[in-house]
C-alpha cells in the first residue's frame, strides 16, 4: 500500500512558520493513521494464514484428517473416481476450468466423481504441461475444485531418471514448490495424495532397481519433499498386480506411506474373464497389505473401451466394493467420438445402464455421498 502525496502541501517553501507547524503535525497524523491501517491489513492477511493450521505431524490438519479418514471411510463404501475426471472426456478437454465442472461421469448420472487422478511428470523439468499434455495451471485449478468438493486427488509422479544428485534435488524442489502452490486465496492448501515412482510398468527406470534400492529411494523422496515444506500431501505406494503377498511387499517403502494403490488399468481387448480373476486375487492381497501396514487401500481399474453393461455391473462392481477398499479410480476418457479411448461410459456410448447399476449400489460413493473427508472424526 502506497501513500498518495499528490495533495500534501510542501511546507519547506512556506515562509509562514506559525502555519507550517500545524501542517506538519497534520501530516504526521495522516502518516500515523496510514501506518495503523497497514498494520491492521497485515494482521488481516496473517489471519488468513491461520485458517490452515499445522498438526503435530507437520502436515496441515486437513491433510492429517484425510490420512486418518481414508481407511475409516472404507467402512461406508468405496469412493468412485476417474483419471482426469474433470479435465478430459470424449469430445472435450480442459474446457470446464473456470465454469461449472464437467465430467463424462456427471453427464450420465448427474453426480460428480469424488476422486480424481493425474500425472505430475513434467513439473520437475519446468514444463508447463505434463507428459499427457495437460497444462499444470489447469491441473492446479482442477485440484482446488476437487478440494472445494471435499474429495480426493491422487497425483502420480513418474519422475524421470535424474542425471546427478544435484539434478535429483532440483526435481524434488520443483515438485515441492508445485505442491505447496496448491492453495486458495486464503492460503488454505488442498490436501492431496502424492504417489511417487508408481510401479505401473516394468520398463520404468526405477522399476528395474533392486527392491531394497527402490524402497530406499521412495522413502528418501517423501522425506525430502516434507523437508522442502510440503505440508498438504500424504504419500502413497503403487504397484501392479503381484501373485503373492511377499512380492507385493518386496518394494514397499521403508517409511512415509499412508495409501497403497493397486494399478490394474488394462489395454483394449483384454480378456474380461482373465482380468476379473487376476484383479480379484490382487485385491485380496491389497486388502491384506493395507491391514498389515495400517494404511488405506485403493485401486485404479478398468479395461479400455470395454463399455458393456455387464462389465460394470457384473465384473467391476463386485470387485471394487470388496471390504477394505477406500477408492476405485477408472481410467481416463479422451479423444473424439469416432476415435477415442474410454474407460467409463459417456453420452451416447454403451455401458450406461451397467454403470448406473454401479452408481446406485449402496456401497459406491460419489460427490453427493461424501462429506467430512478433511474433518476430524468427531466433527462428522
Amino acid at each position: 500500500m502506497s501513500v498518495d502525496t499528490t495533495n500534501v502541501t510542501d511546507v519547506t517553501n512556506n515562509t509562514n512558520v506559525t502555519n507550517a507547524k500545524p501542517k506538519t503535525k497534520e501530516l504526521k497524523t495522516h502518516i500515523t493513521l496510514l501506518l495503523c491501517l497497514l498494520l491492521v491489513a497485515g494482521c488481516r492477511n496473517g489471519s488468513k494464514q491461520s485458517y490452515d493450521k499445522l498438526g503435530a505431524s507437520g502436515m496441515t490438519e486437513r491433510t492429517e484428517n484425510l490420512a486418518a479418514n481414508l481407511p475409516r471411510f472404507a467402512s461406508q463404501g468405496v469412493m468412485i473416481g476417474q483419471w482426469y475426471a474433470t479435465v478430459s472426456g470424449v469430445g472435450w478437454r480442459c474446457d470446464s476450468v473456470g465454469a461449472e465442472t464437467r465430467s463424462d461421469i456427471n453427464s450420465i448420472c448427474n453426480d460428480h466423481p469424488i476422486v480424481t487422478a493425474c500425472e505430475l511428470a513434467g513439473i520437475e523439468e519446468g514444463h508447463d504441461r505434463n507428459v499427457d499434455g495437460i497444462r499444470f495451471d489447469v491441473i492446479r485449478q482442477d485440484i482446488l475444485a476437487m478440494s472445494r468438493r471435499g474429495g480426493l486427488t491422487l497425483l502420480f509422479w513418474t519422475m524421470p531418471r535424474p542425471t546427478s544428485k544435484k539434478c535429483e534435488e532440483e526435481y524434488v524442489r520443483a515438485a515441492a514448490e508445485y505442491l505447496s502452490s496448491l492453495s486458495d486465496g486464503y492460503g488454505i492448501k488442498a490436501p492431496v495424495c502424492l504417489v511417487p515412482l508408481p510401479l505401473d510398468r516394468s520398463d520404468r527406470w526405477y522399476a528395474q532397481l533392486p527392491p531394497q534400492e527402490y524402497s530406499a529411494l521412495h522413502a528418501s523422496l517423501t522425506k525430502r519433499l516434507r523437508a522442502a515444506g510440503v505440508t498438504n500431501a500424504v504419500f502413497g505406494y503403487s504397484c501392479r498386480a503381484m501373485p503373492t503377498l511377499d512380492e507385493f511387499l518386496s518394494r514397499y517403502p521403508r517409511s512415509g506411506v499412508s495409501v497403497v494403490n493397486l494399478h490394474a488399468l488394462a489395454p483394449e481387448a483384454t480378456d474380461t474373464a482373465h482380468y476379473a480373476k487376476t484383479l480379484a486375487s490382487a485385491i485380496d492381497i491389497l486388502a491384506e497389505v493395507a491391514s498389515l501396514k495400517q494404511v488405506a487401500a485403493g485401486v485404479t481399474a478398468g479395461i479400455a473401451n470395454s463399455l458393456s453393461d455387464t462389465f460394470f455391473s457384473d465384473t467391476l462392481l463386485p470387485l471394487v466394493t470388496r471390504p477394505g477398499i477406500s477408492y476405485a479410480v477408472f481410467g481416463p476418457n479422451s479423444g473424439e467420438p469416432g476415435s477415442h479411448t474410454a474407460y467409463v461410459p459417456y453420452p451416447g456410448s454403451g455401458g450406461i445402464d451397467g454403470f448406473m447399476k454401479l452408481y446406485n449400489h449402496p456401497r459406491t460413493l460419489f460427490a453427493h455421498d461424501v462429506n467430512g473427508l478433511y474433518l476430524k472424526a468427531e466433527q462428522h
